[in-house]
């Protein structure tokens, strides 16, 4: 399926960049990815920038690990979020005689409780968005309102919530029994239209859904599974006579169900992901739908919808007019209705219904978002200022190996590749730019932020940091880098100013900076006294010191070049670093030496003169008195980077499918593919020849120019790559660092033969290649 397109309007420029983070699922159920989407049009709507971060409610370990478009890596998407949206799931259940409520779910104790409902710990601001119910068909809630933790649960959720809005009339009818303030809308999934334009124009497919038990769970006493597959079987015959069939599947069972009724060039459709869903139910003629936010969806893009249901979440389309039919009921009522709501004033209905629905989200978020962003210009920071815990530590290899570390440097290298940055695979910043950044700099609010990099070079981070929002300094000895670093600042339009100096002195007011970083540099400075004692000039009071460093220990057997000055010892930083007055102290180091072997081994891989260790810091300065003071500059716009990763794999994906359709065109004609040269062939290559014309025959007959990948520059592993022999072909995306977004969406995508590497499409005889 092809990626639907996202469509943003245009950006007011405000003060930050706000982190929202949204309790939703990954990979389970695309409904709940409809329904983020569909808020993600509220906030973009409301010109307000923002990250998104997406906890994946079935998974604890999203907390901490990037998923889907992620720009940064933070350590609890909850408490490191400015907003917090509960994304549309069912909030208020009491069903199974009890057994199941809304306090028995897999998230509520590790999201409701410790997280939401921990207001002791103070957090983010909390919105509950679309929430709904899940009880019988027709429940009128008394089962929940006669349950005393049920509605406990309600009220504190309602008293955490700065807004909430609801989904379907039964949630609205517990929330007014209780006197809790909310508002009946749209579930947010009718809103994820807004959000994505559909290539292409309708299929005329009538799209059909149907579940093996009429619905998610069986919680109708009267169903009966024989005649739900005869009605199926029945329907299914009927809507053919309004066009051709195409059934919709979301899981396994679902699949395996609808393959009964699947007659001859018919197919059973089950997508990689909710943007092929997407795509799906945005393009077809009808809806006829047991997976409601199937519905849902497919009715914001104006497609008439019906959904068949066994329980009250089948109510969610009625704020929104979509009709809807017990599992149980005759058949010919639901064809009747189809037939009346197959015309174009249906279809205008529904997109003037999705519009309003849209404004109305916007009229209640768009107060709270101001107040998250606006106040910040003039707000005391002092009580709120970051505190971090002075740490030391030698490098590991076993934390260099962690998820979070390689996350980290996966982003940092793409961020760097993107524009010809320093990447790093091998050195030791793939251990130096993790630690610093879980341990300190990952946590700290960017956009009100000034920063001073000593040793820039082509150093990434100073620049990635830019992005998020801080003011930053670099400080270099050497200006053969200022026209790239020109080149940067205009491409990223960020606020970096720079220094060239030939010492230790700074040219920079006392107390400028808020964050000062430093990379590997103080081996190179001369006298290292004085350059800390710049540091603690230049650093505001309650400033932070992040540096990593060298250490080299003759007496362990550790050398270190001449040529690249002079390495610390572990008891020389303790002294110049580690025990300097101005920071606020920290516990006596205990240096984790037995880390040391292991890291010697791996770094001696990449260098024979790698014979020494690093190390790296964070620290804190403090008053005279002892007491953390920060000052903050006053929050300014907020860069929103023009290109971001999923920029990226849409371009290419759509590149690559344009070459493959392209090759499939040429075959057609002349019986094979382009040969290359015997090896792996492109615009720039080290394994094969480097040529414009790098799969001849193919412009202009059948492309009007072969695509180049996105980031433009002659790096040779890393572009499209072509290999053929004229029978069979491969044709590749080398070292995209996207990987991961496209394994979720296009699994099929990612090659075999090197896994996490590349990615693209190939014919049978070459999977191999």
């Amino acid at each position: 399926m092809r990626n639907s397109r996202v469509r943003l309007r245009a950006r007011k420029p405000l003060c930050m960049t706000l982190r929202i983070g949204f309790l939703t699922s990954l990979g389970v159920n695309v409904g709940d990815e409809f329904i983020r989407e569909g808020i993600r049009s509220v906030l973009d709507r409301t010109g307000f920038p923002y990250h998104p971060f997406y906890v994946h409610k079935l998974d604890i370990d999203s907390l901490s690990e990037p998923r889907e478009d992620e720009a940064l890596v933070l350590a609890d998407k909850y408490w490191d979020s400015d907003l917090f949206i509960q994304a549309g799931a069912p909030v208020y259940w009491h069903i199974l005689e009890g057994r199941s409520t809304s306090l028995t779910s897999a998230w509520h104790q590790w999201m409701w409780e410790d997280r939401i409902l921990n207001c002791a710990r103070g957090g983010p601001v909390f919105l509950n968005l679309g929430a709904g119910t899940c009880q019988r068909w027709n429940d009128d809630g008394a089962d929940f309102l006669a349950d005393p933790a049920c509605v406990e649960f309600a009220r504190r959720a309602s008293a955490r919530a700065a807004l909430t809005t609801v989904r379907d009339p039964l949630a609205a009818r517990i929330l007014s029994a209780l006197s809790l303030p909310h508002e009946l809308l749209p579930c947010p999934a009718f809103l994820a239209a807004a959000r994505h334009d559909i290539p292409g124009s309708r299929t005329g497919a009538v799209a059909v859904n149907l579940m093996p038990l009429g619905g998610h769970y069986e919680l109708d006493p009267e169903f009966n599974d024989a005649v739900w597959l005869m009605r199926c079987m029945a329907l299914v015959s009927r809507l053919r006579s309004f066009g051709p069939l195409l059934f919709v599947a979301h899981d396994e069972a679902e699949e395996a169900f609808m393959a009964q009724f699947a007659g001859p060039g018919e197919r059973v459709f089950r997508g990689g992901g909710w943007r092929d869903y997407l795509d799906v139910y945005g393009s077809c003629a009808a809806v006829v739908a047991n997976r409601v936010h199937g519905a849902v969806c497919a009715a914001g893009f104006g497609v008439p919808a019906v959904i068949i249901g066994n329980d009250s979440r089948a109510s969610i389309g009625d704020p929104i007019g979509i009709p809807r039919f017990r599992a149980g009921d005759e058949i010919e009522s639901v064809l009747s209705t189809i037939e009346s709501l197959l015309n174009e004033r249906e279809a205008c209905r529904l997109r003037s219904l999705r519009e309003v629905t849209l404004s109305r989200y916007v009229e209640l978020a768009q107060p709270i978002l101001e107040q998250q962003c606006a106040p910040r210009v003039g707000r005391a920071h002092a009580a709120q200022s970051p505190r971090i815990r002075p740490e030391a530590a030698l490098a590991s290899v076993r934390e260099m190996e962690e998820s979070g570390a390689r996350v980290l440097m996966k982003a940092v290298n793409l961020f760097g590749s993107q524009y010809g940055m320093r990447q790093f695979y091998n050195w030791s910043k793939v251990w130096e730019y993790p630690w610093l950044w879980l341990h300190g700099l990952g946590g700290l609010p960017w956009e009100t932020l000034r920063l001073v990099d000593l040793g820039s070079e082509l150093s990434p981070i100073p620049w990635l940091l830019a992005s998020l929002g801080a003011e930053v300094a670099l400080i270099e000895t050497d200006p053969q880098w200022i026209p790239m670093w020109e080149g940067w600042r205009q491409q990223l339009q960020v606020d970096v100013r720079w220094h060239i100096v030939d010492s230790e002195s700074l040219p920079l007011p006392d107390g400028w900076a808020d964050v000062i970083t430093s990379f590997s540099a103080i081996e190179h400075q001369p006298d290292k006294r004085a350059a800390i004692d710049e540091v603690v000039r230049v650093l505001a009071p309650g400033g932070i010191f992040a540096l990593s460093f060298d250490i080299c220990e003759p007496s362990m057997g550790m050398t270190f070049p001449e040529g690249n000055g002079k390495a610390l010892t572990m008891s020389e930083f303790e002294r110049l670093v580690w025990r300097h007055p101005a920071f606020e102290a920290g516990p006596a180091l205990e240096w984790n030496t037995e880390d040391i072997p292991a890291f010697r081994e791996w770094h001696l891989r990449s260098a024979p003169h790698h014979n020494y260790v690093v190390g790296a810091a964070v620290l804190q300065k403090v008053m005279a008195g002892g007491a953390v003071a920060r000052r903050h500059r006053e929050p300014r716009a907020a860069f929103t980077p023009r290109i971001g990763v999923q920029t990226f794999t849409s371009s290419r994906v759509k590149d690559l499918t344009a070459i493959r359709d392209a090759l499939e065109a040429y075959w057609r004609i002349y019986h094979g593919y382009p040969k290359s040269s015997g090896g792996w062939d492109g615009l720039y290559s080290k394994w094969g020849a480097s040529t414009p014309e790098w799969i001849p025959g193919l412009v202009p007959e059948h492309l009007p120019c072969l695509p180049r990948d996105p980031r433009n520059h002659e790096v040779p592993d890393q572009q499209y790559l072509y290999r053929s022999d004229g029978r069979d072909y491969k044709l590749i995306s080398h070292a995209p660092w996207d990987d991961e977004i496209v394994r979720q969406r296009h699994p099929d995508m990612m090659d075999p033969a090197r896994p996490g590497w590349a990615y693209g499409f190939w014919t049978s005889g070459a999977k191999n290649w």
